[in-house]
């Protein structure tokens, strides 16, 4: 048997087939990475808008409960983990302009007491402040980003 015959007989792969495969698959990483962070960022948003109705509908609750509360303005504090919300009783009215709810996205800037740099789309909230007007109608939101 000659070499030729030899070379053609030994089974696997050469060593240019085996970078040219894990050359694809780096570029599948590289183009998909983008694709799935964005997707978590709609998925983080998607979160903090529910948080925000349920702590919405938890202070109306706690609101329409409350016979002190009645033709006050009033903040309540909206625990995530808990799904409660709490009466402040010294608390700073959370008196933001409020986007619709609806309207948020994933660069929004966070509604938060002191301005950073954190995003709806960033992380889950941990905590939310929801501020009932006088009238009963939401006067704003201060959330808790971690």
């Amino acid at each position: 048997m000659n070499k030729k015959n030899s070379r053609r007989a030994s089974k696997g792969f050469t060593l240019a087939e085996l970078l040219v495969v894990i050359a694809i698959i780096g570029v599948l990483v590289a183009i998909s990475v983008p694709i799935f962070t964005a997707q978590l960022g709609k998925a983080k948003l998607a979160a903090n808008q529910a948080n925000a109705r349920s702590a919405y509908a938890a202070a109306v609750a706690e609101y329409l409960g409350d016979e002190t509360a009645a033709g006050k303005q009033t903040t309540y504090t909206y625990d995530v983990g808990t799904g409660k919300a709490t009466k402040e009783e010294s608390a700073t009215a959370a008196s933001l302009t409020l986007l619709p709810i609806s309207e948020w996205k994933t660069n929004t800037p966070s509604i938060t007491a002191t301005p950073g740099s954190k995003k709806l789309g960033d992380n889950v909230a941990t905590s939310w402040k929801v501020t009932i007007s006088t009238t009963g109608s939401l006067e704003g939101f201060i959330v808790t980003i971690p």
